[in-house]
């Protein structure tokens, strides 16, 4: 017979090894009354965008437990994130305020200075456990991501650790990065916190999945899934990022064949959508009486080509990169099925959770709650401000309804697209044709709403968190996942 203190020697980490303890030892929780308030689990997916994903529209068998969570809650068809890059998105997400505001830009890169309150800090206050498992350095312990969490696992540490125990951590290319991090690690450091919580208690979980994030590697029984999903589309193998490189199997050399790319992308969808389904069921165990409150959404998308982005997001502001998914699921409380047509972004979700939650949203948070346009009882939502680039000051923009106006701040892309751009997303919704002279009084009219929120939210920001120091390996890192040039 194998013993208690045999398991917890051969656990993965310290979490599993006290939820493997909990499973054996712990008293029954089945009789605990359910808490006062909600729990909440918050899933980021890195770098998925939304038109990828069964439910909305995409024709590959991708992600069927994520078409699941759509159909049993409310769907946004048209959610933005405010930059399309992980570290200030997130923190946009996680504080309820946009880049300038809160400071987290892309360079240079600050930490999420303590003076901004996050999501985990509010509801510690309402009296939840709260806890994180996250797999991107960008919103790791570094970048001060981890204000307001009781428990925090960077989960490409725990797996460095388990393979190299007692050796200080060293930086690595995107590849070792993948190699001690993907979906199934985080969603077992994800359970192993779960069982270790109370149902008395509320709770307040974010797991961040790297998976999509390039490059992509999905496990080898996912290889053969969509083979030829699309035409071959060739390029200069120069044009195809470092990082994102591949061979495939029976080849000598990387290809440059994005078709291929695209279908790993795909593929890692699968992955990390079979690994969430675990999650998924032990949320519904733990709901069995007292449903929770689940949020599933994106960092950022990813751009294949798409106005000269290959591979890559972050430095420009089309729908490829900045249109990600938005799904709530809240049996009793959200109805099933809404599908919410009205563009939002991703700077509301806080005070949406909020206002689920039953808590108060603080004064100084600039979104604003999305409920109203989940029952149907509202009018056109607030302006949809965003930015992107890797320079200051960054490109930015202003959605409102199907028109979009972008302000090209680096040369590069201000001579391909123009100084200002005004996209119609009903009309065109490649956004591949400047309509700002069939438009000229909308552009007008969202060249002074961009102006007037750049004048409050650009340069009079603070400064942020102090720039974050990176010795030459975390640098070779970050240039390896496509963070600097």
């Amino acid at each position: 017979m194998i013993s208690i203190r045999c398991f917890i020697a051969t656990a993965s980490s310290p979490l599993l090894a006290a939820a493997l303890f909990c499973a054996f030892a712990c008293a029954p929780d089945s009789g605990q009354r359910p808490p006062e308030r909600p729990d909440l689990v918050l899933v980021t997916i890195d770098t998925l965008r939304a038109d990828h994903l069964g439910s909305y529209g995409y024709a590959l068998d991708v992600s069927p437990n994520l078409d699941r969570v759509a159909d049993q809650g409310v769907r946004f068809a048209e959610a933005t994130a405010q930059w399309p890059s992980t570290w200030p998105s997130t923190a946009s997400m996680l504080t309820g305020t946009y880049p300038g505001r809160n400071g987290v830009v892309w360079s240079p890169k600050r930490a999420l200075d303590w003076s901004q309150e996050t999501l985990a800090e509010i509801l510690s206050r309402a009296g939840y456990r709260t806890g994180a498992v996250v797999s991107n350095a960008s919103i790791g312990r570094r970048m001060q991501f981890h204000q307001g969490f009781d428990t925090f696992v960077e989960s490409w540490l725990e797996g460095y650790r388990r393979e190299f125990p007692g050796r200080p951590y060293r930086a690595m290319d995107a590849l070792g990065v993948k190699r001690f991090t993907n979906a199934t690690v985080v969603t077992d450091e994800a359970l192993a916190w779960l069982a270790l919580q109370p149902k008395r208690e509320p709770i307040f979980l974010w797991v961040h999945y790297m998976d999509p994030h390039g490059p992509y590697v999905p496990p080898a029984e996912y290889e053969g899934l969509f083979p030829d999903a699309y035409p071959s589309q060739p390029l200069p193998i120069d044009e195809i990022p470092e990082h994102q490189r591949r061979t495939p199997a029976g080849e000598n050399e990387p290809t440059a064949d994005l078709a291929y790319y695209i279908a790993s992308y795909d593929r890692e969808i699968r992955y990390l959508d079979d690994e969430l389904a675990r999650l998924l069921d032990a949320l519904l165990a733990r709901w069995d009486n007292a449903p929770g409150l689940l949020v599933i959404t994106a960092d950022h998308g990813e751009s294949f080509d798409e106005h000269g982005e290959i591979l890559g997001h972050g430095r420009t502001p089309f729908r490829p990169t900045t249109r990600v998914p938005l799904l709530l699921r809240m049996p009793g409380r959200l109805p099933e099925g809404r599908v919410v047509e009205t563009p939002v972004g991703l700077v509301g979700l806080l005070p949406t959770v909020l206002d689920l939650l039953g808590i108060e949203t603080p004064a100084h948070v600039q979104g604003r709650t999305l409920l109203p346009w989940v029952n149907g009882d509202a009018g056109e939502a607030p302006a949809v401000f965003g930015h992107a680039g890797v320079r200051e000051p960054p490109q930015s923009f202003v959605r409102r309804g199907r028109f979009k106006l972008v302000r090209f701040q680096h040369r590069r892309d201000a001579k391909r697209f123009g100084r200002l751009a005004l996209y119609d997303l009903e009309a065109d919704p490649g956004e591949t044709r400047n309509a700002i002279q069939e438009h000229p009084q909308v552009a007008e009219r969202l060249g002074q709403e961009l102006d007037a929120f750049l004048a409050e939210n650009w340069r009079s920001a603070p400064a942020g968190g102090a720039p974050v120091p990176f010795d030459p390996l975390e640098r070779e890192l970050l240039r390896q996942l496509g963070y600097v040039d």
